[in-house]
């Protein structure tokens, strides 16, 4: 069992230094004793951090980045850091991580630099009361004001059912409580890291329920402690869109848009547990002022996602939707509550794990697989690869992005 602050390891920083030279101009006779002003690095737009497993047997790091207005990454002074975590979540202030033991949430505090310091260990069996301490992290979020941690936990019972449970944050210290109500069944929601997400006003959670629980979009209320509840028996339930006779769509991911709005990925099966009969398509809905979503998407109006099995993640500005999977990375225009539309493949044959955006238009993309790290500069009408991407990390694990303006 690991050490819940880490273990001390031997690594190595490669820090970058930027020569300045002073450039005086040809007329010296009229400038005489003037030196031109030497021009700032501009400040970084986001700091990026990624969970790596070594390459020697160990525990894991995490591996930071600073991100320029271009793109481009440069590591942060004393990267990596010393963090034996996976799943990750950060809130301006901390870095949140659930340790590959399984037994903690460790809190780390991001410096200004983007430095991370470790701040305190969490014991989950002691906030929880010993529940599911048999089980493990699959998905870490934060409601859209950071101040509660939700947790998509695996049972440790061997079946394929999970729980969401809630953490409140000290503002002060990175420490969390468990409030009353704080674990609430998922049935089966197991599409991590693609799992649920929030409304934009944080009074509802929507999470997929895909296998023998369900295969339905379902809707959760938090209450003001932050614990999810589950909606009172009258509320309608979610449709499904309309699909050819004989088949039906399987929700798999989700994400919602800075108003009303949220898209969902379905997979396209043949009966109860049949086979999928075809791509992946994505769907849209709508929610009216209680939080009830309603559709009028079908089989004819979505658009096929060739990723293979997808996970979403909505841009800040609600109009570009990055759809990411084990055959690559696609973003699609999101038009609110109208019908999705494609827009451009970025990464074909390549297995990604988790993507992410900052607020300057850059989506960042992580493959296990290929122990890389894309980063792509997306707006509505262009996109085009950072500066130096992609970055080699071998034994990437998870991303997280921190923006930063």
């Amino acid at each position: 069992m690991h050490n819940r602050f880490g273990v001390s390891l031997l690594s190595s920083c490669c820090v970058f230094c930027l020569g300045v030279m002073s450039i005086t101009p040809a007329c010296s006779a009229q400038t005489s004793g003037y030196t031109r002003p030497v021009q700032k690095p501009a400040p970084p737009i986001a700091y990026v951090y990624v969970s790596q497993a070594p390459t020697i047997p160990g525990p894991n790091q995490v591996i930071g980045f600073a991100a320029a207005p271009t793109g481009l990454l440069t590591p942060i002074a004393g990267s990596p850091f010393q963090a034996d975590v996976n799943r990750m979540a950060v809130n301006g202030k901390y870095l949140f991580g659930g340790t590959t033991d399984e037994l903690y949430l460790n809190a780390y505090t991001i410096e200004k630099d983007g430095a991370l310091t470790f701040a305190v260990a969490n014991d989950i069996g002691k906030m929880t009361g010993g529940v599911d301490i048999a089980g493990s992290t699959i998905f870490l979020t934060l409601d859209h004001s950071g101040a509660t941690l939700y947790d998509l936990r695996l049972n440790g019972d061997g079946s394929d059912n999970g729980v969401y449970e809630t953490y409140v944050i000290d503002k002060a210290t990175g420490a969390m409580t468990s409030p009353p109500g704080f674990s609430l069944g998922t049935g089966n929601n197991m599409d991590a890291p693609g799992a649920f997400t929030f409304s934009a006003n944080d009074k509802y959670m929507y999470g997929v329920h895909s296998g023998w629980a369900g295969y339905d979009v379902q809707m959760s209320l938090r209450a003001s402690s932050g614990a999810l509840l589950v909606p009172p028996a009258a509320t309608p339930p979610i449709p499904r869109p309309v699909d050819t006779t004989g088949y039906r769509f399987n929700p798999i991911g989700i994400s919602a848009d800075p108003s009303n709005h949220v898209a969902v990925a379905f997979a396209n099966e043949e009966g109860n547990m049949g086979p999928e009969i075809g791509p992946n398509q994505l769907g849209v809905y709508t929610a009216n002022s209680g939080g009830i979503l309603t559709t009028t998407c079908n089989y004819t109006n979505m658009p096929q996602v060739a990723v293979g099995d997808v996970t979403l993640k909505m841009a800040p500005s609600g109009k570009l939707l990055a759809a990411f999977g084990s055959k690559g990375l696609q973003v699609f225009h999101f038009n609110g509550g109208d019908p999705i539309t494609a827009y451009k493949t970025l990464v074909e044959n390549v297995d990604f794990e988790g993507a992410f955006w900052d607020n300057n238009n850059h989506l960042f993309a992580v493959s296990q697989k290929t122990g890389r790290l894309y980063v792509f500069t997306v707006t509505p009408t262009s996109s085009s690869q950072a500066p130096g991407a992609p970055y080699s990390i071998p034994g990437a694990q998870s991303l997280i992005v921190q923006p930063l303006r």
